[in-house]
């Protein structure tokens, strides 16, 4: 991804999101987020803003694709200020919190991908049913 362009379609896709969707909850131009994405223009600087802040990726990573700042002593750009406001033990269960949401996410599709394969042999027992009656 090396360029502006590049990136903006990669958080894009990894969100699953149409240009509109993203046009619409920022409020860049959907046909200027396509330019912007075939790399025939360049975004404005409110557009960079607004995108970073969508994707809560910082100025930087969009415009040179990197993601820290030298001299801010590790803190990442894309760390929302309201962590900065936490003791680390706070931050630890925060990460902790966080793992779980995670886990949680992940078990609640493991079981719908099961109620799914259910479902789909459940139609498939009742077609056969039919089939034999």
């Amino acid at each position: 991804m090396n360029t502006i362009g590049k990136r903006i379609k990669y958080l894009r896709e990894k969100k699953k999101l149409t240009q509109k969707q993203l046009a619409d909850a920022t409020g860049v131009q959907r046909g200027n987020l396509s330019h912007y994405e075939k790399d025939k223009i360049k975004p404005s600087s409110d557009a960079i803003i607004s995108l970073s802040q969508f994707f809560n990726v910082s100025c930087d990573w969009f415009l040179i694709g990197k993601t820290e700042k030298k001299g801010r002593k590790g803190k990442s750009d894309e760390e929302p200020l309201i962590l900065r406001k936490l003791t680390d033990e706070e931050k630890k269960d925060v990460a902790k919190y966080a793992d779980y949401l995670v886990w949680r996410r992940t078990q609640e599709e493991k079981e719908r991908e099961q109620l799914d394969i259910i479902a789909e042999e459940s139609d498939t027992y009742e077609e056969k049913k039919r089939r034999d009656s």
